[in-house]
């Protein structure tokens, strides 16, 4: 169980600090290790896979928590990049967890980015909101 490892029920991970898939030393970390260790690129590669010997092969470590989360455990969790497409992201196939969504550097778009659409159609659409209409609803 996880809440051994806190009293207060609270954990964090750290992953993609560095892969060994076996305790090695200088004579036979070659032979031991499928990854490259010491070529950054490669490293970076299969830290964010998390998965040497292709167990799970095209996914990453994050994609394949939030597959864990959002459907064997039923609590609502997405990934976001603003750095393009990251495998880090990406869950595994077939299982039904959510896509990854990539972010512009330059945060958001603008909400009504279209001048050809009138500010009169945007508030005709979202209409005045009413006093059960939610605590979000003027926001």
């Amino acid at each position: 169980r996880v809440g051994r490892y806190s009293p207060v029920g609270d954990l964090g991970w750290i992953a993609n600090a560095g892969l060994l898939s076996m305790p090695s030393d200088r004579t036979n970390y070659r032979g031991n290790n499928p990854t490259q260790i010491f070529a950054h690129n490669a490293m970076q590669h299969d830290s964010k896979r998390n998965d040497l010997f292709d167990f799970f092969a095209g996914s990453g470590v994050i994609g394949r928590m939030a597959d864990i989360l959002n459907i064997d455990k039923g609590i609502p969790a997405n990934t976001f990049s603003i750095s393009g497409s990251q495998i880090l992201l990406v869950g595994e196939g077939g299982y039904g967890g959510p896509s990854p969504f990539t972010l512009s550097r330059n945060g958001i778009d603008a909400f009504n980015q279209f001048p050809e659409v009138s500010t009169d159609s945007i508030k005709e659409l979202n209409k005045r909101t009413t006093s059960d209409s939610g605590f979000f609803g003027e926001t």
